[in-house]
């Protein structure tokens, strides 16, 4: 018999059993539901398919990271645990990649006023797993 996983969102927002916000979130479980087998297909899924587990994590805590998500970016990092140069280089990432905004370019008009250029970013360092791990991090966060 398999232990199920604990629900990520209550763990990660450390939502108490019998509080307001549990009670509320039970109001939904489809929802909840949903939540939950969602972080299940992306990170234990039945097949791993061509994105390794490893990979996702180091994804995941990048992204936590940047979005300065302690208990996230703890959570993920926890999972590639043991692969001390991933989480080196992640962290790494995380602090080059920093930036406040918000920044963009709007279109011409009242707003083009607030322009304001912001960080473009490139990965450096991680490459756990070789070029496919950079790839990811840098496509998507």
């Amino acid at each position: 018999m398999t232990v199920p996983t604990p629900d990520v969102i209550d763990r990660l927002a450390d939502i108490r059993p019998g509080s307001f916000v549990d009670r509320i979130r039970k109001e939904r479980p489809e929802t909840r539901d949903n939540a939950q087998k969602s972080y299940l297909a992306l990170f234990e899924p039945a097949r791993e398919g061509d994105v390794t587990r490893a990979e996702r994590l180091i994804v995941a805590t990048f992204v936590a990271g940047l979005h300065d998500a302690e208990t996230a970016e703890a959570f993920y990092a926890a999972g590639i645990e043991g692969d001390a140069a991933s989480i080196a280089a992640v962290k790494s990432e995380i602090e080059a990649g920093r930036t406040s905004g918000p920044y963009g370019k709007y279109p011409s008009g009242p707003l083009s006023s607030e322009d304001k250029s912001g960080l473009v970013f490139t990965v450096s360092g991680i490459r756990p797993n070789g070029a496919r791990a950079q790839a990811l991090s840098s496509s998507g966060a």
